[in-house]
């Protein structure tokens, strides 16, 4: 498997605040466009929707219907999502032209998600950013290979449509042969960061979700 670049890519829209009333009582839920296709983004990247369409349906079925399709807060500089630092679980994702319109439910029990949930509350402009890994094409355009290992929640500060991801083009991300991720500089070999398979399954999703669904339960029906 080849060395891939970690990319990171912001909408320009301001996501939809919902609060729904559920059976486990009420929940805060993000929407609006997590993905745009078929156009220059603010980074300079254009992601082709042929290559997105097998994107989206690979992480509804590894991610969204297994239950761990996680998203933290900000930016992190790892490619796969860390439920420790969850703020996010991504429960839809719907083709509406060359866009994507997600939907996500703030995890007002975790420590991220309850800094989110604050800010929201406080009126502060939010926005959503993937995360993913990928390669340029020649051009150094049109992205190649892309493989989508996250959905983010960050700031949207007014007058700053979208966050600029500078690529490091001197790093890449090496698959290693136990399932994990090595981040290896370029000229000189030395590996700068690993993101192995054990923890990236350190917590396990659907045991971590489950547990979760429990503790709020209980707080309500005791």
């Amino acid at each position: 498997m080849e060395a891939l670049y970690l990319l990171r890519e912001s909408t320009a829209d301001q996501i939809e605040i919902l609060n729904e009333n559920t059976a486990a009582g009420s929940a805060t839920y993000i929407e609006g466009p997590f993905i745009s296709c078929n156009m220059k983004n603010r980074n300079g990247r254009v992601y082709g929707k042929a290559m997105m369409e097998q994107v989206v349906e690979d992480y509804q079925n590894q991610y969204i219907n297994e239950r761990r399709a996680l998203g933290e807060f900000i930016h992190p500089e790892y490619p796969m999502p860390n439920p420790k630092k969850a703020a996010i679980r991504i429960d839809s994702l719907t083709w509406q032209g060359d866009l994507v319109i997600g939907k996500a439910k703030i995890l007002e029990k975790m420590d991220e998600g309850r800094i989110l949930k604050n800010l929201i509350d406080e009126g502060i402009k939010l926005g959503v950013s993937t995360r993913g890994m990928g390669r340029l094409g020649r051009d150094k355009i049109q992205v190649e290979n892309y493989r989508m290992n996250a959905v983010d929640a960050v700031d949207l500060p007014s007058g700053q449509p979208c966050y600029f991801d500078v690529l490091n083009e001197s790093t890449l991300w090496y698959p290693t042969e136990t399932g994990g991720w090595q981040k290896v500089d370029k000229q000189t070999g030395e590996v700068l960061d690993e993101a192995t398979q054990q923890q990236k399954s350190e917590i396990d999703y659907t045991l971590f979700m489950e547990n979760l669904d429990k503790a709020m339960h209980k707080k309500i029906y005791g």
